[in-house]
């Protein structure tokens, strides 16, 4: 019995130290690599998997390689309603990325149909 209670662990500690671990890359993305701005305010992640990024500068949609960023445009009825945002968050249920902006409102981005729909 007594000889049981060291192999057990025994084994558990071998078993734990064969398992390779996965490496991970860590890297800095910043305007070098096409964001808007450094001053980086919201992080979130949507369904498809693309990383949506807030900042002082615009909204920023990285898909592991490049840049697309949305700003507001006084000419396009379509695009979001502030440069300077507070906060991103990508829905769990829908496709649909909500963005606030520092004072003037709150946008839908469906992702999928391309719209933004404003909300004050």
């Amino acid at each position: 019995m007594q000889m049981i209670k060291f192999i057990i662990p025994f084994l558990l500690f071998i078993v734990g130290f064969s398992i390779p671990a996965k490496a991970y890359k860590i890297e800095k993305i910043g305007i070098e690599r096409g964001l808007s701005n450094n001053n980086v305010i919201s992080i979130t992640q949507d369904r498809d998997g693309f990383i949506w990024i807030a900042t002082k500068d615009g909204l920023n949609r990285f898909d592991a390689s490049s840049f697309t960023i949305f700003r507001k445009s006084d000419t396009n009825e379509n695009s979001i309603c502030s440069n300077v945002l507070n906060r991103v968050y990508a829905d769990r249920f829908d496709d649909i990325v909500w963005i606030a902006s520092e004072k003037n409102g709150i946008d839908a981005y469906n992702y999928k149909t391309r719209i933004f729909t404003h909300y004050e």
